[in-house]
């Protein structure tokens, strides 16, 4: 699978702020978390941290941003005490109904404050 075409845009605006760690869900059909991480060392280094869990929320805390496309996972990770971002559906992305270099100004403008 390839990254999304601003998904280093992302990535870089965010390591630009702080540091960043992959958050990730593991897959309910197969165990898949070696091919996760090899995923994101491929595309955004061997150094970049990775934490493979279905409770994103434990990570939350008052000086953490949480970017996540799942409503349910952002209202959970705020309610833990953490700041959160709804990050728009990647289609709407890839059709242009939104801008993505708008979305990610936006939200380096709600982290720095």
């Amino acid at each position: 699978m390839d990254v999304l075409p601003w998904g280093k845009r992302l990535y870089d605006a965010l390591n630009n702020l702080g540091d960043v760690i992959f958050l990730t869900s593991p897959a309910d059909s197969s165990p898949c978390w070696s091919g996760k991480v090899e995923w994101v060392q491929k595309h955004f280094g061997k150094d970049c941290e990775i934490m493979i869990g279905k409770n994103k929320w434990r990570c939350s805390t008052p000086n953490s941003y949480l970017v996540d496309d799942s409503k349910h996972k952002v209202l959970d990770f705020r309610k833990g005490a953490g700041n959160a971002y709804i990050w728009p559906n990647q289609y709407k992305l890839m059709d242009g109904d939104q801008d993505v270099n708008g979305v990610i100004e936006k939200l380096v403008k709600i982290i720095k404050g």
